[in-house]
């Protein structure tokens, strides 16, 4: 019997999609938003220059389904599944910009899947779930400054997550039908290689660049097996399990020499997931510490201080001290809440569409 991953959840590595473009202005490229919604968020939007509100969480696009995010210092970058779009808007609020529309990138059905920035390039990863064969994926590069997007790999087994750094990318592969299907690959920032870092991965779905290492968890829903952080050494093909034995991990992220997720929990047990946090190290003797408990966590962030994660249970952002301590809620009634990233000054998340409603990309002040 298959294990069921939550609709925020999967919606992390595979989102759900809608063919093609479409005329209803519900779906059109996001815009700030300067209207109070049922996300708590402020009545007046942020403009670049201008005093930002010292509490209480800001909007800075709306969309559908935004999902997977990265930040740069300058701009919040985002995919919109829903929509089939890879946006911009600068950190500080303004327009936002749709700088990639994927559905003009081949097929009418694709629709981008993971996201990250490095150096003022956006690079992001496409699939086609409507595609029975699945071998139409890629990764794709574009300006963020805006142009046009350069296909950098090709024939791909549904790439999801995607991470940058140096000279090299990685991406993770399929998770959708045999355990052996998954696959964490590496290649150059050309494409012009691929090095498959680790194969037969059952569920790969969080990936997470730094420290010198490249961390990666497999939820192990397909057959029914128990989930597993992984690390690899950047530049190296070794691959040791961190942590094996957890429940359904799916973010991932690296502060310091420790690795940080969120799991999930057990999908037969409501209010079972955690926070969780191991040296990167996999010969450290030590346990891994459970910093939080409850609720269903999907996206996690860290920085010096702090562990930060969405709860689509419970419908909020929170943060716990990374050396230990009590959780806070950072943002409260955020609807699905998923992909989350921090800076020096700011939390930055997605909320998912639910039914008919509307995704968010959403700011808080630490």
């Amino acid at each position: 019997m298959n294990r069921v991953l939550s609709a925020a959840a999967v919606a992390l590595t595979l989102p759900v999609a809608a063919c093609g473009g479409t005329d209803d202005a519900r779906f059109q490229s996001p815009a700030p938003s300067v209207d109070a919604g049922d996300d708590g968020a402020s009545a007046t939007g942020p403009q670049c220059g201008t005093n930002q509100p010292a509490t209480g969480p800001i909007r800075l696009a709306s969309g559908k389904s935004p999902s997977s995010i990265a930040i740069d210092g300058t701009n919040v970058y985002w995919i919109d599944s829903a929509l089939g779009t890879v946006n911009e808007v600068p950190s500080c609020g303004g327009p936002a910009t749709t700088l990639v529309t994927t559905s003009t990138l081949g097929s009418s059905t694709l629709i981008p899947a993971g996201i990250a920035v490095q150096g003022g390039d956006v690079y992001f990863t496409t699939q086609d779930p409507w595609n029975p064969d699945g071998d139409d994926g890629a990764v794709w590069r574009v300006p963020s400054s805006g142009g046009t997007p350069t296909m950098l790999v090709q024939g791909l087994d549904r790439p999801g997550r995607v991470a940058v750094t140096g000279a090299s990318m990685y991406w993770i592969e399929s998770w959708e039908t045999h355990a052996d299907d998954g696959r964490v690959v590496k290649a150059p920032l050309d494409g012009s290689s691929m090095d498959i870092l680790a194969s037969a991965q059952n569920g790969p779905f969080g990936l997470a660049l730094g420290g010198g290492y490249v961390v990666w968890t497999t939820s192990g829903f397909v057959d029914s097996v128990r989930g597993t952080i992984w690390v690899a050494p950047v530049g190296s093909e070794v691959v040791d399990g961190v942590s094996v034995g957890q429940n359904m991990p799916v973010g991932v992220a690296i502060g310091g020499t420790n690795a940080f997720w969120a799991d999930e929990g057990d999908p037969n047990v409501a209010n079972s997931g955690s926070i969780m946090k191991k040296p990167l190290d996999p010969n450290a003797a030590a346990d891994p510490v459970t910093l939080a408990s409850g609720g269903a966590p999907q996206g996690i962030a860290v920085d010096g201080t702090y562990a930060y994660w969405t709860d689509s249970q419970a419908q909020t952002v929170n943060r716990v001290p990374i050396a230990g301590g009590a959780p806070t809620t950072v943002a409260a009634q955020q609807v699905a809440p998923l992909a989350i990233a921090v800076d020096d000054k700011s939390v930055y998340w997605t909320t998912f569409a639910v039914g008919s409603g509307v995704g968010s990309v959403m700011k808080i002040a630490k």
